[in-house]
């Protein structure tokens, strides 16, 4: 009895162990399937939602690119936004007068250049620098971007052993220079940059052009010392500015190597090393305010007084009758030079001659002349053929 009971007991835990473990097994079979619902579930409405704030891309096709330029490459820098003061400020020229070759400019195969298409960035792309090249503003000497041409400037070199010129067509950018820009001997050269302090200062309120002084004007003594040449004006005039305050000026404007260092005529400081300089690169920059601010009010009057120069004796010496000419020479017994601007009928230009070491003053006024009206003729001519 007591064998059976045992064992019947044993059977009877058995019976009861089986459907508990069936009920355990269902469960987790159930939370299987409900977790792989839910997760469907889920993915079913996350897809959902993407698609329903996310347009087709050929909606986007279709609407807002028919409507809008194409999107700019981030790798593209943004576009610059220039004050329209500064856009007009010295960069009219360039708008105006930078020419742009048929090869560099458009590349337009319609335009015979005599030459065979090049492959590459040399063939006329029209694109990328190109563009960029004819848009920067003009340097000090000018640009100079379109053509250099040559003059034939022996006679320069038989009269002096130190020459440095420079010619610059405003209207075509052609240009002709020899010699560099080297700081050399302004003599009175250095009287249009004294000149320019007198007519800044007054516009700045800080100087009255009828200010007296000996009995003449601030302004008398200007126009006598550019159109006459007048020493006794021009060391008026630097007494009264004084030579320091002169030559903080000229670093201020940006003329680097122009310099007072004595009184005109004052021979025996000149023999203890002390002068006047300039160079080519300041007057040709002084010529180009002059000419690009020629209708403003100060620089007006500086051209105007130019303009009335009585010393003829080099740059407007062999020119055609009734040229205008704005120049101011400069000579030493061994220093012969000239600068100026020529208004000619069709081209205006710049000419800048600057010549030391000068063994013959005759010769050396003479060969300016000729290399004068030798840039004239090149310059109208070429500026005909442009008509």
């Amino acid at each position: 009895m007591k064998l059976y009971s045992k064992k019947g007991a044993r059977n009877s835990n058995k019976g009861r162990r089986r459907p508990q473990a069936s009920i355990i097994i269902l469960v987790c079979v159930n939370v299987v399937l409900f977790t792989a619902v839910a997760i469907v579930l889920i993915s079913a409405i996350i897809s959902s939602k993407r698609n329903s704030q996310e347009p087709d891309s050929s909606m986007e096709k279709s609407g807002v690119e028919a409507f809008s330029p194409a999107p700019r490459n981030v790798s593209e820098p943004p576009a610059t936004i220039e004050d329209p003061e500064a856009q007009q400020e010295g960069t009219s020229s360039q708008l105006q007068e930078t020419p742009v070759s048929p090869v560099e400019g458009t590349g337009d195969s319609s335009v015979d250049t005599g030459q065979e298409p090049q492959s590459g960035d040399a063939a006329g792309d029209t694109t990328g620098d190109t563009i960029t090249e004819t848009q920067d503003p003009p340097e000090t000497p000018p640009s100079m971007s379109t053509e250099q041409f040559f003059l034939d400037d022996s006679g320069l070199f038989t009269g002096a052993d130190t020459v440095s010129y420079l010619v610059y067509c405003f209207e075509t950018g052609d240009f002709s220079t020899r010699g560099g820009s080297a700081r050399v001997p302004s003599a009175s050269v250095i009287k249009v940059f004294i000149m320019e302090y007198a007519f800044v200062k007054s516009d700045q309120g800080l100087l009255s052009l009828s200010e007296t002084l000996g009995g003449s004007t601030i302004l008398s003594l200007v126009t006598v010392m550019i159109r006459q040449s007048d020493n006794d004006a021009t060391n008026a005039l630097i007494r009264r500015f004084g030579m320091e305050e002169l030559n903080a000026f000229f670093i201020e404007q940006g003329y680097s190597d122009t310099v007072l260092e004595r009184y005109m005529l004052d021979y025996d400081r000149r023999m203890a090393g002390f002068d006047n300089y300039t160079s080519l690169s300041d007057c040709v920059a002084f010529l180009e305010k002059l000419y690009f601010n020629r209708e403003e009010g100060l620089y007006r009057q500086m051209l105007e007084i130019m303009q009335g120069q009585q010393v003829r004796t080099k740059i407007p010496l062999k020119l055609p009758s009734g040229v205008i000419v704005a120049n101011k020479t400069g000579e030493l017994d061994d220093v012969e030079n000239d600068i100026g601007i020529v208004f000619a009928d069709n081209a205006s230009f710049l000419i800048v001659v600057l010549a030391s070491e000068v063994r013959s003053t005759a010769v050396m006024r003479n060969a300016i002349a000729n290399f004068a009206l030798a840039a004239y003729e090149w310059v109208t001519a070429s500026s005909n053929r442009l008509e």
